[in-house]
Parts: structure tokens; C-alpha cells; sequence
């Protein structure tokens, strides 16, 4: 993502929490960055029969682009419901 407006607005915050990023440095993770096209991919193609918001559908999105680039395990955590988004 860029540092812009994003439509996952949870993780576009000014102020985002701290915790996924110490979880990623505590964990030697990689963080990815992925645009809004992506992000809505995951979100209209629910993975594993989950349905996710957008950005917790960051997370589906980064899985499908290191599953193709990289030789190992890839863990992604999806935290929101998608159900939200269906309502009005």
C-alpha cells in the first residue's frame, strides 16, 4: 500500500496499533505491501470459505503473492468479518 487512502481504512490509520508490528519482529516476518485492487481481490473472493473485510482481506492477498514467490511457509491472519460490509 501505498502511504495514501486505502480501502483497508483499518490499516491506513495515522496512528495504527503497535502489536502486528512487534508480532512481526518478534516473529522475523515479512511484511508485504499490496494495493487496493488486490485487496478487494481477496475481499470478493473469499478464501477457505471465509468472508473477510478489506483489511483483514490484506492478508489473503499477501498469501496468494508469496505462495507464488516463495519456496516456503506462508501464515496469514485474517481478524475481520466481512458480514459488516453485507449490511444497508
Amino acid at each position: 500500500m501505498t502511504g495514501g487512502p486505502t480501502v483497508a481504512f483499518s490499516l491506513g490509520e495515522e496512528r495504527p496499533c503497535r502489536q502486528g508490528l512487534d508480532a512481526l519482529w518478534r516473529g522475523g516476518g515479512t511484511a508485504v505491501a499490496v494495493d487496493d485492487e488486490a485487496i478487494m481481490a481477496g475481499h470478493r473472493r473469499p478464501a477457505a470459505g471465509l468472508l473477510l473485510e478489506p483489511s483483514s482481506a490484506v492478508a489473503s492477498a499477501v498469501v496468494r503473492a508469496q505462495a507464488r514467490t516463495s519456496g516456503g511457509l506462508v501464515v496469514a491472519i485474517g481478524t475481520a468479518t466481512g458480514l459488516k460490509g453485507l449490511v444497508g
